[in-house]
């Protein structure tokens, strides 16, 4: 069929260069494409098209070709072609508008067009350089499809699981509105909508009728915060570096949202059943220059049900007070034109029939900028009560012996210095010691800006265990 994939295949005497040392890709496309757009061919009958390599991704590698099938293969061949207008697109355009039409697709400009050919064993692609200088254009079955390279988009991930298409978690065949639109168009930004939604589904239903209530109030409060900040809420952007903007920052903000979605699960520890109840607020103001300020807040704290929930959750209030996001020293922090987020969480390091030990993590993010604070919870569930190192270790002479040779051996492989009157006085504060099954991590905020961790193995801090205590770690 003309103009099919199959079609793509042709060759204009005089026109191909000598192909490129060991089938290498220029350097100026080497490496990883996402089609970010599509639309129908000027040459294509009828007012829809099906467009199903939008938000695939193309990556050129020495002699091969990675994409959805059949934009793959193994050997590959590239060679660079200087392309006239009515030779664009294997020739499809009308001859006598082939330089108008190519001018509208953004292919046409001064002088004949750079063509990157790639020759498969039993096809040939072409994908032309766009006049924009960032972008390539390539015809696939009556649609011309728009290639960008990603910035940061599924790094981690393989060639073949990059091509993959990014789809977000609605059908964007049913996109209305602009924010829908934007992450439509932007493979992070939908991979990213994705993994939120398939965290808020996950987390739903564990949750007490109390619990999703929460959750449903808290990502209303979160997409309404999101809109405004992304200046997705209104009429799309005109120019394409704000569209792109727009992007980038949905992909973001919702990013950090799955992520700490993700973060949220429930647990049990004897009678009692925890789950994460989150409270979500921001705030906004409107400064001289018209850049939004805004402060995003999320507190994140666990919840108890079951027989002596009560006592359990009554203890969690006193140890981290609640009635604003974050404790004072964090949230001192917050200035009239911050633009950021202030997060509290938390996570259960123990939970057995015995004893519950989490830590409860703050965070202000400006920018780059991130400043965490953190503060460990430890719960005995026989005494219904907080616990500390006196409730757990015999606090003689011999410990205290041990615990300062220990951190003075940790500042020194930092490079820190350890104030010993300091150390003495605080290493046994009862919110700097978090207990795992096979361990115990000793926090040191008195080493330096950020929070210092000593990891103890269980083993070694046997000797010191009280007979019958709260803490039974793993031999």
């Amino acid at each position: 069929m003309r103009r099919s994939l199959l079609a793509l295949a042709f060759s204009l005497a005089g026109l191909a260069s000598p192909a490129l040392a060991d089938g290498q890709p220029d350097v100026s496309i080497a490496g990883r494409w996402r089609i970010v757009a599509a639309e129908r061919a000027p040459w294509a009958s009828g007012s829809a098209v099906p467009t199903p390599f939008l938000r695939a991704g193309i990556v050129f590698r020495d002699g091969r070709l990675v994409g959805p099938h059949p934009i793959a293969c193994q050997p590959a061949d590239y060679k660079l072609i200087m392309m006239p207008a009515e030779g664009l697109f294997e020739g499809a355009l009308p001859p006598e508008r082939a330089v108008a039409l190519g001018e509208r697709l953004g292919v046409v400009g001064p002088g004949e067009t750079v063509t990157h050919r790639v020759t498969c064993p039993n096809a040939s692609f072409d994908f032309h350089r766009a006049t924009d200088s960032v972008s390539l254009k390539i015809a696939i079955d009556n649609v011309v499809y728009t290639l960008r390279q990603p910035d940061g988009d599924g790094e981690s991930l393989t060639d073949e699981a990059f091509v993959a298409p990014a789809t977000p978690s609605f059908a964007c065949s049913r996109a209305r509105t602009t924010t829908e639109r934007l992450i439509c168009d932007d493979a992070e930004a939908a991979r990213r909508d994705r993994e939120m939604a398939a965290a808020f589904e996950r987390l739903r239903p564990s949750l007490s009728a109390e619990g999703r209530g929460a959750l449903l109030e808290a990502q209303r409060t979160f997409l309404g915060y999101r809109d405004r900040q992304c200046r997705s809420g209104g009429a799309m952007p005109r120019e394409e570096t704000d569209r792109r903007d727009a992007a980038r920052c949905l992909a973001e903000v919702t990013g950090a949202r799955a992520d700490l979605l993700t973060s949220m699960a429930v647990q049990r520890a004897g009678s009692l059943t925890i789950e994460p109840r989150i409270t979500t607020r921001w705030e906004r103001r409107e400064s001289d220059d018209d850049a939004i300020r805004s402060l995003l807040m999320d507190d994140v704290l666990p919840v108890a049900s079951g027989p002596g929930a009560e006592a359990f959750n009554r203890a969690v209030r006193i140890a981290v007070p609640t009635g604003r996001p974050l404790d004072v020293a964090l949230y001192r922090q917050r200035m009239p034109d911050l633009i950021g987020a202030l997060t509290r969480s938390y996570a259960i390091a123990l939970a057995d029939a015995r004893l519950v030990s989490l830590l409860v993590t703050g965070t202000v993010e400006t920018g780059t900028r991130v400043s965490p604070t953190m503060r460990a919870v430890t719960y005995d569930l026989t005494s219904r009560s907080l616990a500390g190192p006196a409730d757990i270790f015999r606090i003689d002479a011999a410990f205290r012996s041990f615990l300062a040779a220990r951190i003075a051996a940790h500042a020194q492989e930092r490079n820190r210095t350890a104030d010993p009157a300091d150390m003495e006085r605080r290493m046994l504060e009862p919110d700097l010691w978090l207990y795992h099954p096979d361990k115990a991590v000793l926090m040191l905020p008195w080493l330096g800006v950020d929070m210092e961790e000593l990891e103890i193995p269980a083993a070694d801090l046997k000797p010191f265990l009280k007979p019958g205590g709260p803490w039974r770690p793993v031999s």
